[in-house]
């Protein structure tokens, strides 16, 4: 069982790393292969020595209050796609939805100010 995240505080997150880095793409090469042979992106990364968040929906569970251990073992699952992931944390079905847009359209190479809009554009407000 994974650490319970709040709703308004995994997404407020999300927001503010997007805010921070409107235009920030989450390049191909900090990305993993899937057995398929697509690409996605990893919640944590290893740098300089370092592990730390690596998406913007890594980097925003590490911000809400997620273990690093937790979010760094997402990474090593057969399908580590936030709707699939995501459930663990116990977020809402309408927040989920949501961070699974913005990491499709990080993914797709969308900036993320960009990402975060699109997904307001399809869901609204995750949160009402």
């Amino acid at each position: 069982m994974n650490t319970q995240l709040d709703d308004n505080a995994f997404v407020a997150a999300v927001r503010t790393l997007a805010g921070d880095a409107v235009g920030f793409v989450y390049r191909a090469d900090m990305r993993k292969m899937t057995p398929d042979g697509s690409c996605e992106c990893k919640y944590a990364e290893t740098r300089e020595g370092v592990v730390r968040g690596s998406c913007l929906i890594g980097q925003a569970l590490l911000a809400a209050g997620a273990p690093l251990a937790e979010v760094s073992a997402l990474d090593r699952l057969s399908d580590s796609n936030a709707d699939y992931v995501l459930p663990n944390f116990g977020l809402s079905c309408k927040v989920i939805d949501w961070a699974a847009s913005v990491q499709s359209s990080q993914d797709a190479g969308e900036p993320w100010g960009q990402a975060v809009a699109d997904a307001d554009a399809r869901y609204g407000d995750p949160l009402a």
